[in-house]
């Protein structure tokens, strides 16, 4: 049985895992590690806050295209295989232009 959880409230650094990184990114944060997700648009993170665990992160916008927040899907590695990362990939993407869309940001 897989089961991730985060306690309500927790305090989690900004240097590991997905939805960390796509704030950081689209926060304005230098470097080529940060131009590379802003370029792709997302971040894949392998086993970094957690070596059982991989995650997807994208970002959403809002009013003007301000960074409204991170969506994040956390899956267990066993089954986050490259393969596997593409349909997630796209139901992540989708969904955060859908949000975005309805947060009133500019989508393509």
């Amino acid at each position: 049985m897989f089961r991730h959880y985060l306690e309500e409230g927790a305090s989690l650094t900004l240097d590991k895992g997905a939805t960390a990184r796509i704030l950081m990114a689209f926060s304005g944060e230098p470097g080529p590690f940060y131009d590379d997700i802003r370029e792709k648009g997302y971040y894949i993170s392998l086993g970094e806050r957690d070596p059982d665990n991989g995650a997807i992160g994208v970002p959403v916008f809002a009013v003007e295209n301000s960074l409204a927040g991170s969506l994040g899907l956390t899956v267990q590695m066993q089954r986050f295989t490259p393969e596997a990362q593409i349909p997630y990939l796209q139901v992540m993407k989708q969904s955060a232009a859908d949000l975005s869309r309805t947060l009133s940001a500019h989508t393509s």
